[in-house]
């Protein structure tokens, strides 16, 4: 790696006639002294640069990019946060003129490189700088619904299964970076965020639960989109224990008045015998487990 030359030549001073009183020179005009900070004291600027002297000082434009420490802050032109990453991959290695250590750099892919850039987060959540977002951060250190995707890795930040719908709990947040992020349609959100089978695209299908797959308040039978290839067995509960007669079943999305899911009952016309029962001296089976 080439060495990086120093921005500020040697200060040239004027000395009195009484030899008592230094002056400092503004060689290259742009009304600030090596004294006062100006990094760059020439009239001609760094070779290849394209600028001249005036051009270069504290608080001058810097054209980012182009290697220079034009307003002569001291950082790197490439890792404006300085967390160690870039932004393309072509700028990774690449010192910038007058600034010690720069061109050490960890790699690309800063999706936030810019720190006078800041974003609020989701309320309740803290607020990120620049400096915390870039590929190093680990997916799990990557909070979920803060507006933030912190390790650049190009997702919505409101979708945590993947399925490319927001959660309907976000809707109208954006993720920030939102050059890298895809935000899902803001017409349809998912309803349950931590699942991939469930979704506004999904197929309802009839389940115990009563599970709304599709994301439109409606469930199992209720859903006119429901497949009824996937209606459940039920069983009769003729003693209304909550056990059903495993040679009494039904097929239906829903449960029919008088059947429920378990098939273990061994008298379905006892309510006193079931597999909860306590199993008495009465030459019964109570609990059902002969």
């Amino acid at each position: 790696m080439r060495s990086i030359p120093a921005l500020t030549p040697l200060l040239a001073l004027a000395v009195s006639a009484c030899g008592t009183q230094w002056d400092p020179r503004d060689v290259d005009g742009d009304g600030v002294s090596p004294a006062a900070g100006d990094c760059w004291d020439l009239e001609e600027g760094p070779e290849g640069s394209g600028l001249s002297g005036d051009q270069i000082y504290p608080g001058a434009v810097d054209d980012l990019y182009d290697g220079i420490d034009a307003d002569c802050a001291g950082n790197d032109d490439y890792d404006l946060d300085g967390d160690g990453w870039v932004k393309e991959p072509e700028h990774v290695g690449l010192q910038t003129l007058g600034v010690p250590g720069s061109g050490d750099h960890l790699g690309a892919g800063d999706c936030w490189n810019d720190p006078d850039i800041m974003v609020e987060p989701v309320e309740g959540f803290d607020p990120l700088t620049a400096a915390d977002a870039h590929p190093g951060v680990l997916p799990e250190a990557d909070l979920w619904y803060d507006g933030y995707d912190a390790d650049c890795a190009s997702n919505s930040d409101f979708d945590q299964d993947f399925d490319d719908y927001a959660s309907e709990d976000y809707a109208g947040e954006v993720t920030w970076p939102g050059e890298f992020a895809i935000e899902a349609e803001d017409a349809l959100r998912d309803c349950l965020d931590v699942d991939p089978e469930i979704s506004p695209e999904a197929q309802e299908i009839c389940d115990r639960d009563g599970v709304d797959e599709d994301c439109d308040d409606l469930v199992n039978s209720a859903d006119d989109s429901v497949d009824l290839s996937t209606a459940l067995l039920w069983y009769a509960d003729g003693d209304d224990d909550g056990f059903g007669d495993p040679d009494e079943e039904v097929q239906s999305c829903d449960a029919p008045d008088g059947y429920v899911a378990d098939d273990t009952d061994c008298d379905d016309l006892e309510a006193t015998t079931n597999p909860a029962a306590d199993e008495t001296c009465d030459g019964e089976d109570d609990d059902c487990d002969s």
